[in-house]
């Protein structure tokens, strides 16, 4: 009998087209693609490993690996991109989920920052590969000159840094620097919830401290859907000086 314990392979292809059928409508073009693929008896496991691949010219390095024989045809695919920004994103983003809460938060609300150190791991079913499960992706990213616009009509942030993560259907957005017009944000958090399911419809919740002027804050907190100029009932135009405040705000 003839028993494998040990098998190495490696594909190579300077440029050629993904059809990525239910995924995209065109097919996804490449280049560089330099794979390695390897099962080792002992750990029983098929790996893929110093693998990468570069589409719209960034470069992704990929990684993986599965149980030989193991009755889920589920293999846990992982994605860096040392730098990339969201352009990339919005243009890499699969047509079937363009409708998506996340596909609106990661592709509209979100823009025009640096993004680096991105990975993320997805769930691909080797059986289907275009039915992927969403809401068990698990990503993180950090970020340089964020613009959030998070919940019109409220104040967006802008030159934001900080880092994110997407677990569990969570999308937890940490800024670290930051503007809401003229008021400066430190140590601000976004979370939505469900980001990613179908049906369920998540809460987003705002926590920040800001410091600036105190019309610019009145102005901010009294806007949909916080609404608190009449409980407050002061004018922000014909109030003056700074302050320091800490808001909070949650939308279901």
């Amino acid at each position: 009998d003839w028993n494998l314990n040990k098998f190495d392979s490696d594909v190579s292809s300077e440029q050629g087209n993904f059809n990525l059928d239910g995924l995209y409508e065109t097919p996804l073009k490449f280049s560089k693609l330099a794979a390695h693929i390897s099962y080792d008896k002992a750990s029983n496991k098929i790996v893929l490993h110093d693998t990468h691949i570069d589409i719209n010219n960034r470069t992704l390095q990929l990684s993986g690996e599965k149980l030989a024989g193991a009755e889920s045809s589920l293999f846990g695919l992982r994605i860096k991109i040392p730098e990339t920004s969201f352009d990339d994103i919005h243009s890499l983003w699969p047509d079937n989920q363009k409708d998506t809460i996340a596909a609106d938060w990661l592709t509209k609300r979100l823009s025009k920052a640096k993004i680096k150190n991105f990975q993320v791991t997805v769930p691909i079913d080797l059986k289907s590969p275009d039915s992927i499960d969403s809401t068990q992706l698990d990503m993180a990213f950090d970020f340089e000159n964020l613009t959030a616009d998070y919940q019109a009509p409220l104040i967006p942030a802008t030159e934001a840094n900080g880092n994110a993560t997407l677990k569990g259907d969570v999308l937890t957005i940490n800024v670290a620097s930051g503007k809401l017009a003229d008021l400066a944000i430190q140590n601000g958090k976004v979370e939505i919830t469900h980001l990613t399911h179908p049906t369920t419809v998540g809460d987003v919740t705002i926590d920040a401290n800001l410091t600036g002027n105190v019309s610019t804050v009145l102005d901010y907190i009294g806007r949909d859907p916080i609404s608190l100029s009449d409980e407050i009932g002061i004018d922000p135009s014909k109030v003056k000086g700074t302050t320091v405040a800490n808001v909070k705000d949650r939308k279901s």
